[in-house]
């Protein structure tokens, strides 16, 4: 099921009109990138490996088409960590400032075409403050002190794809 919902939402195909550019960067301000158009979903995933990849009790991501993401690294400080952890089975590629530390983005070896850009990397203030997740995934997992980011039951999953 969460698999099947993930897929169909990642299937809306974004308006080759849409010319809107959403920037983002990294504590440092070390790497930037620039997303053409809007996020085909939005996820908060309590899984142990992107909490521990974050630090954090949960990781929050929007995904686009790797076509939508252009990031910028003139100083060559992103560093990539492959993360074969995941219970999903898939091996994920973690991007991060090799400067700062900053969780960037991430690519999923089951959906190539896919990337997954940390929200709270966005510049805009207003995004971030108003950021929802579509889909919850680990709930499972989710700490005790989480009473969840208010999405509809059938948008909740124990697990993953």
């Amino acid at each position: 099921m969460a698999a099947e919902l993930f897929a169909s939402e990642f299937a809306t195909t974004v308006s080759s009109n849409d010319s809107t550019e959403t920037h983002g960067s990294c504590l440092c301000g070390k790497v930037r990138y620039t997303i053409t158009g809007q996020p085909k979903t939005r996820v908060v995933c309590h899984c142990l490996s992107c909490k521990k990849a974050t630090g954090s009790s949960f990781m929050a991501n929007e995904f686009y088409d790797r076509e939508q993401v252009k990031i910028q690294d003139p100083d060559l400080v992103l560093k990539t960590y492959t993360d074969t952890s995941p219970e999903s089975g898939s091996v994920l590629a973690r991007s991060f400032c090799g400067n700062c530390g900053s969780n960037m983005v991430a690519q999923n070896s089951k959906r190539p075409e896919a990337m997954a850009v940390a929200s709270g990397t966005l510049d805009d203030e207003t995004l971030l403050r108003e950021w929802t997740p579509r889909l919850e995934f680990y709930c499972k997992r989710r700490s005790d002190w989480l009473s969840g980011p208010g999405l509809e039951e059938e948008r909740k999953f124990q697990g993953m794809i």
